[in-house]
């Protein structure tokens, strides 16, 4: 997928969607740092403007347990308030999600798995954090 910059004509920015159906929808986060994709296998991505990497995204190896999934290819997508992402297919089905960013993501993750991040997890996970030795406080 590429983001065209509309004033110079020029291409700005590519990100590589892999195998989504096609990207059909899009929306800019009000704080213009993350951009969510829609899918034509009905899946929501979130993009990371400045790295270009996925933030996330659809959760477990078969893309039909993803909490990220909904059930046709995506018409349209926006960001409403307080960090809630709204997302409506050709069928006629809207979903809701939270994707609000925690004010510190590696206490977050830290929570969240109950233990140390390995250096394969941070550097996926947390980049920021990859040669940090430990991550998660006891």
């Amino acid at each position: 997928m590429g983001l065209w910059d509309l004033a110079t004509r020029r291409l700005r920015d590519r990100f590589d969607t892999g195998d989504c159906g096609g990207v059909g929808a899009l929306a800019f986060e009000p704080g213009g740092a993350v951009l969510a994709t829609g899918g034509g296998d009905g899946t929501v991505r979130l993009w990371d403007l400045a790295t270009h990497r996925q933030i996330g995204g659809p959760v477990g190896a078969n893309m039909n347990e993803s909490p990220f999934r909904i059930a046709s290819a995506l018409r349209w997508v926006r960001y409403g308030k307080g960090g809630r992402l709204v997302a409506g297919d050709f069928m006629g089905l809207v979903q809701e999600w939270d994707v609000a960013r925690p004010a510190d993501p590696a206490a977050a993750v830290c929570a969240l798995v109950g233990r140390d991040l390995t250096r394969a997890e941070r550097v996926r996970h947390l980049p920021e954090k990859a040669r940090d030795l430990r991550v998660c406080r006891p």
